[in-house]
């Protein structure tokens, strides 16, 4: 199981200025939905990215590979909703967690 970076890309680049409710109501089931893979230990991080260039989610999940941690977003309620999110992944060469 390797580390592998997702990265959320909104419907448009003003997003989330100008969010809808449909999108607003999504994206809170968004966020329950990657608290519910931290909690399991499936996801390592989660959360919104303020870029000035445009905002952007940014996760670490844990995944075989790539393409395992993109089908395994295919379920994320931004996706299932069918708002214009999509993700984009990234294997990474090792993680450094801190240490409890």
């Amino acid at each position: 199981m390797s580390a592998i970076l997702l990265r959320l890309h909104p419907p448009r680049p003003t997003f989330p200025a100008d969010a809808t409710a449909e999108e607003l109501s999504a994206m809170e089931r968004h966020a329950a939905w990657w608290q519910g893979l931290a909690d399991s230990g499936e996801a390592v991080a989660a959360g919104p990215v303020l870029d000035p260039e445009g905002v952007w989610g940014l996760a670490i999940l844990i995944a075989g590979s790539e393409a395992a941690a993109l089908r395994r977003v295919e379920d994320d309620p931004v996706i299932v909703a069918g708002l214009g999110f999509r993700y984009t992944a990234v294997a990474m060469g090792g993680l450094i967690v801190r240490s409890r």
